[in-house]
C-alpha cells in the first residue's frame, strides 16, 4: 500500500491537515476526553468501539492500535473523513479552514449543519450544491464570524452539559481565535503557501 503524501494534495489542504494534527497533537489517553484515546486527533471511538483500535479504512472495524497510527496515516483521515466529507475543497480558502477544525474538533455533522444554517438551506447535514452556491455568495467574512459564533456557543453548550469538560474549555477557545485570526487574515490578504 502506497503511503499517503500530504504534500502531494491542493495546497489548502495541505495547510489545514498539517495545522489542525500540529493543534490535536500526538498520543493522548485523557479519561475525561469523550473520544477516549486520541493519536494525532484520531479517535479510538471513530468506529464506533472503544477497543484501543483506529478503523484506517473505514471498514468499521480496528485496524491498527491507537499508539501506532502514522502521521501519514492520520493526514489521509482527515483528508478523506474531514476535509473531502466536508466539501472543504469547494468553499472559499477562509471558510474551508474553520469548517474543517470544526469537523475535526465538533464533528463533521455540526460543521455541515452550521454551514447549512447559515445559508438558510436543508438543514441535513449533507452538504450539496445549493448549499455550496449560496455559501459562496455570501460575504465570506460575514460567514467567518457567524460561523464561529455557532462554534463557540457549541463549546459552552458541552460544557454546560458534562462539568468534566470544563477543563478544556480554555484550550477550545484558544483554539478558536487562532483559527479565527488565521481564517481572517485568509479571508483578507488571500491563501498563499507561506502562511504563518
Amino acid at each position: 500500500m502506497k503511503t499517503f503524501n500530504v504534500n502531494t494534495l491542493h495546497p489548502v489542504a495541505c495547510f489545514a491537515i498539517e495545522l489542525i494534527i500540529g493543534k490535536e497533537g500526538g498520543y493522548s489517553d485523557d479519561k475525561t476526553d469523550q473520544g477516549g484515546k486520541t493519536n494525532f486527533g484520531i479517535s479510538d471511538a471513530r468506529d464506533g468501539q472503544c477497543d484501543g483500535l483506529i478503523d484506517i479504512n473505514n471498514d468499521g472495524q480496528g485496524d491498527i492500535v491507537v499508539k501506532n497510527l502514522t502521521y501519514a496515516q492520520a493526514a489521509q483521515i482527515y483528508y478523506n473523513d474531514y476535509w473531502l466529507k466536508n466539501c472543504c475543497e469547494q468553499l472559499h480558502p477562509a471558510l474551508a479552514l474553520t469548517v474543517f477544525d470544526c469537523a475535526v474538533n465538533q464533528g463533521g455533522s455540526f460543521a455541515r449543519k452550521a454551514l447549512q444554517r447559515l445559508a438558510k438551506t436543508t438543514i441535513d447535514g449533507i452538504i450539496g450544491p445549493k448549499t455550496i452556491a449560496t455559501v459562496n455568495a455570501i460575504a465570506v467574512l460575514t460567514l467567518l464570524e457567524k460561523f464561529n459564533e455557532a462554534r463557540l456557543k457549541r463549546y459552552r453548550r458541552i460544557v454546560k452539559r458534562n462539568k468534566s469538560q470544563q477543563k478544556y474549555i480554555k484550550g477550545w477557545l484558544n483554539r478558536l481565535r487562532d483559527i479565527d485570526e488565521r481564517c481572517v487574515a485568509i479571508a483578507t490578504f488571500g491563501f498563499t503557501d507561506e502562511q504563518p
